[in-house]
């Protein structure tokens, strides 16, 4: 699944900023790779993508994956010697292997195949222009922003394999939320 399983993404360098056209087309800031593959959490997610995109790619993909699964025999690996594997259809494993599977490099970010950048958590706001935080108030909306604020991402360039149905293959970012509860490194 791309290396051993990463901690919470943490900044290790100076930050990176892509070209102004790259900034232009919301390509974030980076202050380093992350080491080992992301912990990735899909209890919430929210995609936006278009036909062909990798991230559309990314959740299409995970569904047939699981499709798949769901439509065989239950999976009993050596390592348990002949037991049920229980843990075979958790979705963040299939997400991940196969974001790490449509991984594509970003040069102009030193980004190789597999690897993820890091983003600084504070380097976008939290809460779009105009948009108004879901919970009731307004101080607590702050608190979050900050927490929020005070944690790096993850972001990983992805696009449609070769064999994709589609006749365009366009790359997109896919962003990780970290743990919140992160502190500021």
């Amino acid at each position: 699944f791309g290396g051993p399983l990463g901690g919470r993404a943490i900044c290790r360098g100076p930050i990176k900023s892509p070209s102004m056209s790259a900034v232009a087309d919301g390509k974030p800031p980076s202050c380093g790779i992350h080491r080992g593959s992301a912990l990735l959490n899909i209890g919430l997610l929210y995609v936006r993508s278009q036909p062909g995109g990798g991230a559309f790619a990314v959740i299409n993909g995970t569904w047939a994956k699981f499709l798949k699964l769901l439509a065989g025999p239950p999976a009993r690996p050596k390592h348990l010697n002949g037991q049920v594997e229980t843990q075979a259809l958790i979705d963040q494993p299939l997400m991940r292997d196969l974001m790490v599977e449509l991984a594509i490099p970003d040069r102009e970010m030193g980004k190789q195949t597999q690897q993820w950048l890091v983003v600084p958590g504070d380097a976008a706001e939290i809460y779009k222009e105009g948009a108004t935080c879901a919970l009731a108030s307004a101080a607590e909306c702050e608190r979050v922003r900050l927490r929020r604020r005070s944690a790096a991402l993850l972001y990983q360039t992805v696009a449609p394999s070769s064999r994709s149905t589609f006749s365009t293959r366009v790359a997109e970012r896919v962003a990780l939320s970290p743990d919140w509860r992160a502190r500021a490194h």
